[in-house]
Order: structure tokens, then sequence, then C-alpha cells
């Protein structure tokens, strides 16, 4: 993973919340050409799920923020590792589209729309990542105040 601080930094500079800006970081990885190790797979999906972000609310970031920036890097054939996105590039582009696609809380947190399922080929990768964050929160143990 890349470096926080420099994440951190730009995310103050461009006025965008820093857990948020965490999870376009590791998402948009996914948009790379790049093959991954499951404990990378399992590291990314660990960094998401001590975000604050319902499992709905990942499938908003994935399909509306993130994927519509990252995607045309995928059309390229290239061939290579993906060197990365760096901060002065994808956070002003995730963040204005996170402005001009508010996410509205959702009646079911942990479903995602079928719309996003429908269009999940386009951005696999990152749609089977926000699963293993919902497998990674689902074993956690509840904990629950005054026991």
């Amino acid at each position: 993973m890349r470096q926080e601080t420099l994440w951190n930094e730009e995310a103050t500079r461009y006025g965008a919340d820093i857990e948020r800006v965490q999870v376009w970081d590791a998402l948009s990885e996914m948009f790379l050409d790049s093959d991954r190790t499951i404990e990378e797979l399992d590291a990314l999906a660990k960094k998401i799920s001590s975000s604050p972000f319902s499992f709905s609310e990942l499938g908003h970031i994935v399909f509306c923020e993130v994927g519509p920036v990252c995607f045309s890097n995928t059309l390229w054939f290239v061939g290579g590792e993906g060197v990365g996105f760096g901060p002065d590039w994808l956070i002003p582009r995730c963040l204005e589209r996170q402005n001009s696609n508010k996410y509205v809380v959702a009646a079911k947190p942990n479903d995602l729309p079928l719309w996003m399922h429908l269009c999940s080929p386009l951005f696999l990768d990152a749609y089977l990542l926000i699963y293993r964050v919902k497998r990674i929160r689902g074993s956690q143990p509840t904990v629950r105040l005054g026991e």
C-alpha cells in the first residue's frame, strides 16, 4: 500500500474525508493491471473493513465514485504492473464524483441495489473486494456495551 501520510495530506488539502480517501485508494488498486495474492486482497479488505461505511455505501463508492474514475485504466491493454493512481489525481476526481452523486442512506445497509449487481462485470474486482469486506465484518464478534 502506498504512503498513507501523503494520502492524508492530500485529503486535507482537498477537504476530503480521510477515511473515504483511504477507501478510494484501496479500491483504486483493483483497477490496476496487477495480479494480487490472497494476502494482498485480504490486506486491502481489512483496510476497507475498518472504515465506517456500510456495505451499501461501499457499493456506492465503487459504482459511483472510484469505478467511473478508474475504469478507463482497465481499457488500456499495455500489460505490465500498474503503478497506481496518485492522490493528486485520484482525490479530486473521486471528490467531484462524490459531490455530484450523493449517497442516500439505504433502507438495507447490508445489501446492494439490483443495478449494482447487474453492472458488476464492469467493476468486478472492486465488487468482489467489497464482498470480501462484508465477509470480514461478518466474522467479527459483536461487541455489546455492558457485557
